[in-house]
């Protein structure tokens, strides 16, 4: 297999993935980049150094060292996909028109002088730059919620109506898929929306009133927060809702969690993780049985008292809280000094 970045202007590499018909398994995979500027001899780089992969069956695919390889087994078997978990995973809102559907405080509260009930529609805000590692920093920003699941009639919401008639081209609120150069915009994308509803039906929106983990899709750090005040999420974030949500986000941010999604996870051409349902979904966290129960008390437990220091301040230590989560992770897969080294990135 090569990953490569052919054109400079993408931010997705380009896979090629060269198979011969042999029946039996015999995959061998490298990973490469270019040095100076000139394309390396693949065969020969794969000869020399290239990663003998057992047969995956349905599972991810990794390359790594042999010892990385046997540790990404260990976790798999060990663990249980979250997709087998009792969560539920989705993307946030897709407006396809943010500057109307995104309002500040000072516009909210104008709309609702004028029209109260559109309160009921407009939704407090994350975005992807606002979430922090169990916490969030949320920025003063309100969703216009008119969903098309919802089934609204816009004059209904006078107020929302005519902000967004009042200052936008109804040709650009359109989803009608047309373009206007000469205007200096587009419409947006052709569904089968009206003008005033977002792009997205968004059918879920009930699990944004729950209790959930909220995360930045596409980035080079990875955060995860716990919402439990019904905050919307943009959709340059993903959401997960359901049970034992404290020890899923204190796994996730631990080092086992982002040693997982940073070696199975896509990315952008420049370097960024997509960190999307498709991603989430096979990470494995140790299940919640009765062997396991006592350690993942605990970590709930730590869990908390990193919540109690975020409600004081963001910018709180709680070093030692997620040290201990760490332990009691590698107490859970049985990791030996060896693998926690791996883990880390010490070895």
């Amino acid at each position: 297999m090569l990953f490569r970045s052919v054109f400079e202007t993408a931010t997705v590499n380009t896979n090629l993935l060269m198979l011969e018909k042999t029946g039996e398994w015999n995959l061998k995979a490298i990973s490469l980049s270019e040095k100076n500027g000139e394309h390396q001899d693949i065969p020969s780089q794969l000869a020399a150094k290239g990663i003998r992969l057992s047969n995956p069956g349905g599972k991810t695919w990794f390359i790594g060292k042999p010892a990385e390889m046997k540790l990404q087994e260990k976790i798999q078997n060990l663990g249980k996909p979250l997709k087998e978990w009792d969560v539920s995973i989705f993307r946030g809102v897709l407006t396809g028109l943010n500057e109307a559907f995104i309002i500040d405080t000072p516009t909210r509260d104008r709309i609702l002088q004028q029209d109260p009930r559109s309160g009921e529609i407009i939704k407090p805000l994350l975005r992807g730059r606002d979430i922090r590692r169990y916490g969030y920093e949320w920025g003063g920003r309100w969703l216009i919620g008119t969903f098309p699941s919802l089934n609204l009639e816009i004059k209904d919401f006078p107020g929302i109506k005519e902000f967004l008639s009042g200052n936008f081209d109804i040709r650009q609120l359109e989803q009608k898929g047309k373009k206007y150069p000469h205007l200096g915009f587009n419409g947006r994308k052709k569904t089968s929306n009206a003008w005033f509803e977002t792009q997205d039906s968004i059918s879920y929106w009930r699990e944004f009133l729950k209790p959930k983990i909220i995360w930045k899709r596409i980035g080079s750090l990875l955060r995860f927060s716990l919402d439990e005040k019904g905050f919307y999420p943009l959709d340059s974030t993903a959401i997960m809702s359901g049970e034992h949500l404290k020890f899923i986000c204190a796994f996730l941010n631990g080092q086992v969690g982002k040693k997982l999604l940073f070696d199975s996870s896509p990315k952008t051409g420049t370097g960024d993780l997509i960190v999307s349902v498709q991603a989430i979904d096979p990470v494995s966290p140790p299940p919640v049985n009765s062997m396991n129960l006592p350690k993942i008390t605990q970590i709930e437990t730590l869990v908390d008292q990193i919540l109690e220091k975020k409600k004081v301040s963001l910018q709180e230590d709680t070093t030692k809280q997620e040290r201990q989560i760490d332990q009691l992770v590698y107490e859970l897969y049985e990791l030996t000094d060896e693998e926690i080294q791996i883990i880390e990135g010490k070895k």
